[in-house]
């Protein structure tokens, strides 16, 4: 289920019967609730919970994505997600809300979680060579990367990407080896 929670008393609003069966924390704006749902996003209203709408994915084929996702709203109306299809991996993708379209995919698998910020994305991925790339959130273009220092044995990234106004915060880890 989704449910909604009054802020004042923590008494339940609504309850929602989810679709799919992909792991996802709901992220909410100012009218919608949105949350990831194998091959499609699904549109709750925040104050009844009654559906408003989907965007489906064309890249992704419905199969949940293993582990738990998110749908980051973005700068310029739009929403960040991944889209998943079995055997490729999640691509990342942004979404017009207004017309409930796809505008762009990334050609390159990312990991579950990513940061929006000013504008840009920021997402690690762990191959070919693990890096910390910073997309465009208007076109999903690279517009910088950033790789793991040799020297510090570190050799994948995991956990949550957090960016402020100035910084970037995430996690590596050593894999195999003595590091």
């Amino acid at each position: 289920e989704v449910r909604a929670a009054s802020g004042v008393d923590g008494h339940r609003m609504w309850a929602r019967r989810r679709v799919g069966l992909q792991s996802s924390t709901p992220t909410v704006d100012n009218q919608y609730l949105y949350y990831l749902a194998g091959g499609t996003i699904q549109i709750l209203d925040r104050n009844t919970g009654d559906t408003v709408g989907s965007v489906v994915d064309p890249d992704a084929d419905g199969t949940p994505m293993p582990g738990s996702q998110t749908v980051a709203i973005g700068s310029h109306g739009n929403l960040v997600s991944h889209a998943y299809r079995a055997g490729r991996g999640p691509r990342l993708s942004s979404y017009d809300i207004a017309s409930r379209t796809r505008v762009w995919a990334s050609p390159i698998a990312y990991n579950q979680f990513y940061a929006v910020a000013e504008g840009v994305i920021y997402a690690t991925r762990n191959s070919p060579t693990p890096a910390l790339d910073a997309l465009d959130e208007n076109t999903g273009q690279v517009l910088w990367s950033w790789s793991l220092p040799p020297d510090d044995q570190q050799n994948r990234f995991t956990g949550n990407v957090v960016a402020t106004r100035d910084a970037v915060f995430l996690s590596t880890l050593a894999t195999g080896g003595t590091a």
